[in-house]
């Protein structure tokens, strides 16, 4: 029976426009270590997302730190040089002095609001990769891999709902349009913390993190060899009039689904 595997890490920000990725398994410390399988039990059915070309595929999670999967944009991300004049030709402002200042006829639809992105996590992990997700086939000990990868590859564009969002969203797809883009997510919808009733909407693109010769981590066994496939996310928000205004913290929560 399939199981949505849950999240674990989890993170307030309090700050103009900002989110936490939360990507993780319940229960599973055992995995920290990877995506190196030395002395994991990677191929134990909990951890088995589905079968290609006669080989099982497998799931493990690399750890990071909260602090690189935080993505909180600062002025000069979000707008132009931080700052933008806004033309609103003869309006005038006044007000007692004991009062607050509201700019007449302002309206931030008039702001030129940067595009956002981000990769999660924002630094490399264990081996020098932001490999979020590792997928693994195991197969004979003097094995190069070089198949292997590519059938982890063609299996998860075959299979984008292998990643599943907490949130809604408009679709999800396969995106061959490099060699390292696996699956397209467009408009995820990311809720506010603070209030339910606020989201950003959002771009999620998982892509390949080790397209390098020899793509594999093995222990000193010589009877196996585990290939391995890193994945990592990266998130696009277009800000507009309509959720920028809305300080606070956002949550995107990842899993992968095993059979």
């Amino acid at each position: 029976m399939s199981k949505k595997l849950s999240i674990v890490h989890y993170d307030k920000l309090l700050l103009k426009v900002s989110l936490t990725a939360i990507v993780g398994l319940l229960g599973q410390t055992a995995l920290a270590a990877c995506p190196d399988t030395a002395g994991i039990n990677i191929t134990t059915a909990a951890n088995r997302v589905g079968s290609a070309s006669n080989s099982q595929i497998y799931f493990c999670k690399q750890n990071f730190p909260n602090t690189t999967l935080r993505f909180a944009p600062t002025e000069t991300q979000l707008l132009n040089r931080g700052s933008q004049a806004i033309s609103r030709g003869n309006t005038i402002q006044s007000f007692p002095l004991s009062n607050r200042a509201d700019l007449s006829g302002f309206n931030v639809a008039n702001l030129n609001l940067n595009q956002l992105s981000a990769n999660f996590p924002n630094t490399n992990g264990d081996f020098g990769s932001p490999s979020l997700f590792n997928f693994y086939i195991r197969t004979d000990r003097n094995s190069n891999c070089n198949s292997e990868y590519q059938t982890i590859k063609t299996f998860l564009r075959n299979n984008p709902n292998t990643f599943q969002l907490n949130t809604s969203f408009a679709s999800i797809a396969p995106d061959n349009t490099s060699n390292t883009s696996l699956v397209k997510m467009t408009g995820a919808k990311l809720k506010s913390a603070i209030d339910q009733t606020k989201e950003l909407t959002a771009n999620i693109d998982f892509y390949y993190t080790n397209p390098t010769t020899g793509q594999y981590f093995t222990s000193d066994v010589p009877s196996y060899r585990d290939c391995w496939f890193g994945v990592g996310t990266r998130v696009t928000i277009t800000p507009d009039s309509a959720n920028v205004k809305f300080a606070g913290n956002y949550d995107l929560q990842i899993s992968v689904l095993t059979q």
